[in-house]
Formats: C-alpha cells, sequence, structure tokens
C-alpha cells in the first residue's frame, strides 16, 4: 500500500494480511499496521478474526502461518 490509498474493506484487508503471513512465515501487528494505513487496533481485530477461522495462528506480537 502507497501513502494516501483508500482504506480496504476488511474482507480484502485479511486476504492480504494472510497472503503476507503465508509468504513471509511471521507478520508483526506494528508492520501491518504500517502497510495498510490502519490501526494496530483494527490490524489485532483481523488477525483475532483469521486465528478464529484457523487461517492463521497468533503469536506476541504478530501471527504466523497456519494454525498448530
Amino acid at each position: 500500500m502507497t501513502q494516501g490509498s483508500p482504506v480496504l474493506p476488511a474482507s480484502v484487508r485479511r486476504e492480504q494480511i494472510v497472503s503476507i503471513v503465508e509468504r513471509q512465515g511471521f507478520a508483526r501487528v506494528t508492520e501491518l499496521s504500517r502497510a495498510f494505513q490502519v490501526s494496530e487496533v483494527t490490524i489485532r481485530t483481523d488477525l483475532d478474526a483469521l486465528a478464529v477461522a484457523h487461517v492463521i495462528e497468533r503469536v506476541h506480537g504478530g501471527a504466523v502461518a497456519g494454525h498448530r
């Protein structure tokens, strides 16, 4: 995302978060917040929803790929 980009709908943002986590293996809340230009609270909410759906696993500070 570039500066000045419109805020993505949650569903689109979450799909992109999953892609990032799967590609990198781990993603930090702070980095995702900066990349998507949303608050850390918004990213935590997204990560929590993805973890409940067993798409990613929440860990301290971010998320990892897969669900253990």
